[in-house]
């Protein structure tokens, strides 16, 4: 069964395993051993904020202690609170402490290497949340069969996967994540879990029938673990740093179970219609509560320390015009 499980699904692993690559071939001026042709991510907020504070965490980490308190910003500043330092994101603390452990410090290559590595996340989380939803907006309904044809099924798949591909390079190579993000780190180790998410509320909502008239009142909440793996991409986005990419994701996701349930999964005003409403939201809810919990470790001290900020006086007016 694994044998042919393989056999099925190699022409997936393969794009996945080429998708997980091409950011290092799109940065191999950061990756290239010859001296003359390496470059570096340009100095600005990457160096001048993000590496200090991801340094810190990183020595924090190695060091056995917990990043609570930087000592060597003015008179000292909170650490973990402060969002941006990543100081409870976990592929960060497995960098660090790997790099720490082999006496290699936090050098800023490690960093850079953090941009590429979510270049391959976000190209990854892409295509397999565009395959996902286009094996379900592809798929032939039928009245009268459990499955549609193997042609139909076949011919379904390859378009699913040739725009999931699309969607991949479309999304992880735009304008969006390849240009301020780059400098922005936390803008993209976040955004880049945006497409993992998706992919979660698309499997979660996902009718157990093929007919798509029929919506189920009970999701796969117990059958899938896709509203849990949901969670725990909701959570690392949360921990990666940029709250304002956390709201847009939520805006987003719950917008998109919305589309799902009013136009692809058809969902009709009927004497259960109140009912099957809230219980087909429940993946999202599972998602971004649950999510946020695993996250609360870090959104409880943000919360203080925002409390405690100078800009926490400023007016709407003062902020509304941009940058103070």
């Amino acid at each position: 069964m694994k044998s042919n499980l393989i056999n099925r699904n190699w022409p997936d692993l393969l794009l996945i395993v080429i998708l997980a690559l091409l950011p290092g071939l799109f940065f191999w001026r950061l990756l290239t051993p010859n001296s003359a042709d390496r470059l570096a991510i340009a100095a600005g907020d990457f160096t001048e904020q993000y590496f200090p504070l991801r340094a810190f965490a990183a020595q924090s980490w190695v060091q056995g202690q917990l990043p609570l308190w930087n000592p060597y910003l003015f008179g000292g500043q909170p650490a973990l609170a402060d969002i941006q330092s990543g100081a409870l994101y976990p592929p960060h603390i497995l960098e660090s402490l790997i790099l720490g452990w082999n006496g290699l410090g936090f050098p800023l290559w490690a960093l850079q290497f953090q941009v590429i590595a979510h270049f391959s996340l976000a190209a990854v989380g892409t295509y397999l949340f565009t395959r996902s939803y286009l094996l379900t907006t592809l798929r032939p309904e039928s009245e009268n069969e459990a499955s549609p044809p193997r042609p139909l099924r076949v011919a379904s798949l390859r378009r699913a996967r040739f725009g999931g591909v699309m969607a991949s390079l479309a999304f992880t190579y735009g304008g969006y994540l390849t240009g301020f993000p780059v400098q922005q780190l936390t803008i993209l180790e976040t955004s880049a879990w945006l497409p993992w998410i998706m992919w979660a509320v698309t499997v979660a909502t996902r009718p157990p029938t093929l007919d798509h008239k029929q919506i189920s009142p009970a999701p796969l909440l117990l059958r899938s673990p896709a509203p849990y793996w949901g969670a725990l991409a909701f959570a690392m986005a949360i921990l990666a740093g940029h709250p304002q990419t956390v709201l847009y994701i939520f805006y987003l996701s719950l917008a998109y179970i919305l589309y799902l349930r009013f136009t692809i999964y058809d969902l009709r005003f009927t004497h259960h219609y109140i009912l099957h409403f809230f219980v087909s939201l429940a993946p999202w809810l599972i998602i971004v509560l649950l999510g946020a919990a695993i996250a609360a470790a870090q959104l409880l001290p943000t919360r203080e320390f925002i409390a405690l900020s100078l800009r926490s006086d400023l007016s709407y007016q003062a902020v509304s015009a941009g940058l103070p």
